[in-house]
């Protein structure tokens, strides 16, 4: 996952994504983000997501629904959709070097 990328994009540092407490507001939010899009876009388990950013499985549910519900408003699905593709992007970038090379 490109945590650097979303971090780097919301302003904070990508250590506070995986910091151990809550830390800031807007790290808090950071962290549900990347965890709802690793459940979403990766597929991984409440379980595998809440190992990887060491948060219980009910706290990575609580994300998940937060992040879900907040699609209802349009900004926010936006948001959303632009950052999922961005990942994607970065994702095709890193795993394909050649992507969109037109040799």
């Amino acid at each position: 996952m490109t945590e650097g990328l979303i971090a780097e994009g919301l302003g904070i540092s990508p250590d506070e994504i995986h910091h151990s407490t809550r830390g800031r507001a807007r790290s808090a939010e950071a962290r549900q983000m990347v965890m709802y899009l690793a459940h979403v876009m990766l597929g991984l388990s409440l379980c595998e997501v809440g190992r990887r950013y060491r948060r219980d499985r009910s706290t990575v549910a609580h994300a998940c629904r937060k992040w879900e519900d907040r699609r209802d408003d349009p900004y926010c699905d936006t948001f959303l959709t632009e950052v999922e593709q961005i990942v994607m992007g970065a994702c095709r970038l890193r795993f394909n070097p050649t992507c969109g090379d037109k040799r």
